[in-house]
């Protein structure tokens, strides 16, 4: 930035720069819909306590894309030996067909990052869901997907103000505030 005259960044822009998951947050929201789900088998192993869940292998997980279905990490992706993830969701940048349908560039991205910043959420308020894009769905009380709406109704003037007065400062906002606390805490 300074070679092109910019100068260096205010430090209030760059304070989550070193949060991971405020960078898979902002990477996931720039690159949906290119999510992956991804599907582990369950396997248990037998203790003198019990059966306890084993651990999955990077070949047992299972990658789908909604338009594409069956997709497969490309070997030289960095996560191609990945064995387990925090979330089941994953944003990719690019996905080619060779001899299998294989997908580049993967970060895992937390639920709270496709419910704002996705598509619209749909309320199955009979079955406790809510859903994205039709395909990507999650178990939660109607309540829930009442606050993410109003959430993303509250960004989203947000932002206009921003647009249309440049020099507003939006980062201290309530809603920058709560959205930046469900993407550090996952939720919880």
């Amino acid at each position: 930035l300074r070679s092109k005259g910019l100068g260096a960044l205010p430090k209030k822009f760059d304070e989550n720069s070193a949060t991971d998951r405020v960078v898979c947050a902002v990477i996931g929201a720039g690159l949906y819909p290119n999510i992956l789900k991804v599907k582990a088998p369950k396997h248990m192993i037998k203790t003198a306590h019990g059966a306890v869940p084993a651990e999955n292998t990077a070949k047992e997980l299972r990658y789908y894309t909604k338009e594409h279905g069956r997709a497969f990490l490309h070997p030289r992706s960095i996560n191609f030996a990945q064995n387990s993830y925090e979330t089941v969701w994953l944003a990719f940048s690019q996905i080619v067909e060779t001899s299998k349908m294989y997908v580049y560039d993967t970060t895992q991205i937390a639920p709270y990052t496709i419910l704002l910043f996705g598509d619209v959420p749909f309320v199955d308020v009979q079955n406790r869901a809510i859903s994205v894009d039709s395909w990507i769905r999650f178990n939660a009380p109607g309540r829930i997907a009442v606050l993410v709406r109003a959430l993303r109704e509250e960004l989203g003037s947000l932002l206009e103000t921003k647009i249309s007065h440049p020099e507003t400062d939006i980062s201290g906002s309530p809603v920058i505030q709560a959205i930046l606390s469900l993407v550090l805490s996952n939720g919880y």
